[in-house]
Formats: structure tokens, sequence, C-alpha cells
């Protein structure tokens, strides 16, 4: 606990009579709802968008290939020649196309969660070279989720419903008709994996922002809440009102973004079941519980807290 010499000096250094004190909570709760909408809003449009366009394209790329081919002349090694082009469409390309709009919305998200905390102190701070640092780590990240989905999620699909031309009766139009059929499906769980990683993504990166803003502003501590109604989930409810040091923030978000892997974020910061934080202090939770999103569609979020 700061001593009262030292909330002297923050409120000092924040601009902040002490008689405002007692209203500085509420109002740092208050966040950007309808800035943050619009940015998640927009990345997910553009990402299913330019999924859903780059599916159209890659199953009449590759019908085309079966169906001019003929069944002469096709052999497992045009099985290798579609999926490699599939994962092409689907991979690479598909991250070329998105890549200047997430890195300009991923900016977005950090300067709006920078904003929100600084705003609500009245200072004016910048957007300087270590927020564009991390907002630049963080869009490259998730640049390498969009580019990894075809490569993680679906390769080996496509060899199935292809290879039953080798060990089936099914001719090559059959086979080409199955795979547009089947490539359907693959198309809704690639919009559902896109509109997680949207949210997911405004969501920490926003959140990361607000941690830079209370680093900046020289705050001590801060408070998760969560958004409580009939449908928040109860690793949310066991989180709401824990207090940690913002430094236990920064610790972990350096960690995040020193990663050279993304996929590393998942040992660090894994997704946690209610049962392993039931009735955890904040010192004995495991390590990247320090701020949200916790799980997916996660709205929680940090407030500073003053004692």
């Amino acid at each position: 606990m700061c001593s009262i010499t030292d909330k002297h000096i923050i409120l000092k250094n924040l601009n902040i009579l002490e008689s405002d004190l007692k209203d500085l909570h509420a109002v740092i709760i208050s966040k950007d709802t309808i800035t943050y909408n619009k940015v998640l809003n927009q990345l997910t449009d553009i990402l299913i968008n330019s999924w859903d366009d780059a599916c159209k394209k890659a199953i009449n790329n590759a019908i085309e290939y079966v169906v001019n081919k003929g069944e002469a002349n096709f052999t497992e090694s045009d099985i290798k020649d579609i999926d490699a082009m599939m994962q092409k469409a689907l991979g690479t390309d598909l991250a070329g196309a998105v890549e200047s709009s997430v890195m300009d919305l991923n900016q977005m998200a950090l300067k709006l969660g920078l904003k929100e905390v600084l705003k609500s102190l009245k200072l004016k701070l910048g957007f300087d070279v270590s927020d564009q640092e991390a907002a630049a780590i963080l869009g490259k990240h998730n640049m390498f989720f969009i580019g990894d989905y075809y490569n993680s999620q679906l390769s080996g699909n496509i060899d199935k419903v292809i290879r039953d031309y080798f060990t089936s009766n099914k001719t090559l139009e059959e086979v080409a008709n199955d795979f547009e059929i089947q490539f359907g499906k693959i198309i809704d769980k690639g919009t559902d994996y896109f509109k997680l990683l949207a949210d997911h993504t405004v969501n920490r990166t926003r959140e990361i922002g607000r941690i830079n803003g209370y680093e900046k502003a020289g705050i001590i501590k801060y408070e998760i809440k969560a958004t409580m109604n009939e449908r928040t989930c109860e690793l949310c409810i066991e989180m709401n009102g824990k207090i940690f040091e913002v430094q236990q923030a920064i610790d972990l978000r350096d960690k995040i973004l020193g990663m050279d892997d993304p996929r590393d974020i998942k040992n660090i910061a894994p997704w946690r079941s209610p049962d392993e934080i039931k009735g955890l202090s904040v010192a004995d939770l495991p390590g990247g519980m320090e701020f949200p999103p916790f799980h997916g569609y996660c709205y929680c979020l940090t407030v500073a807290y003053f004692e």
C-alpha cells in the first residue's frame, strides 16, 4: 500500500486535487466503447470478407485444376500441387491482402487504450516510439495467425477429399463436387476463427495500450473489472475486483512483446479454466492472468486503482 506521502506525489504528478480523488476511480472506469466497436467491426469485416473472397477463388481454381487435368492424367502428385495452391491462396496471399489494414487497426487499438487512461487523467502524453514499436510487434503477431491458419488448421482436410478418387470408385467430377461441399464447411469454420481472432486482437492490444498509459502516468496499481451480467463466465467473476501492481502487467506485456514465435504466447498467457484459479489470491494466481483477455470474447478490462 502506498504511503500518504506517496499518494500526494502521485496526485501532484497527475495534477489531481485530493478532493477530486473520490471521483477519479469512476472516471478511469469509463471506456470509449464507440471507438472500440468501430475498430473491432472494421477488423472483423476486413478479415471475414477477405477470407470469403480468397476461399471462393481458391475453390474455383482447385476445381478447374482437377477437371482440366483429366482422369487419365490425374496422379497423387496433383494432390500435393492442389494443397500447395490452396495454402498459398489462403495463407500468404490472404495475409498480404489484409496486412496494411491489420497493422493500421492494431495501432488504432493500442492508441485507444492509451488515450482512455491519459484522457481520463487529463494528461497529454503522446503516442511515442515505444507505443509504435509495441503496436508493430502485436500487429506482426496477428499477421502470423492470419497467414498460418490454413497450414495449422486446414492442411490435410483437402487431401482427404481429393484422395477419394484413388480409394473409391468416384469420378473426378464427383470428387470435385464433394470438394466444393466440404470446403463450404471449412469456410464457415474459418469465419468463426477470424471473428474470434479479431476480437482477441483488439481486446489485447487495447489493454496493452492501457498498461502503457498507467506506466506513463505513474499509476502504481490497477484493478480487474468484469462486465457483470447474466452471461459473465465463472472465470471473469473470479477475476473481478482483483488488484495488481502495474509492474506485474508491465512484466507480462514485455514477455509478450519479446516473443520470437507468437505461438509461445499460449504458453505464458494460456486461457485457463475457472477451476484453475478458483479461490486463489493474486499472489497465488498462475502466470498470464495479470491482465485480460482471459479467454475468447472476454470483456474484462483493467482500471487504475487508488487506495
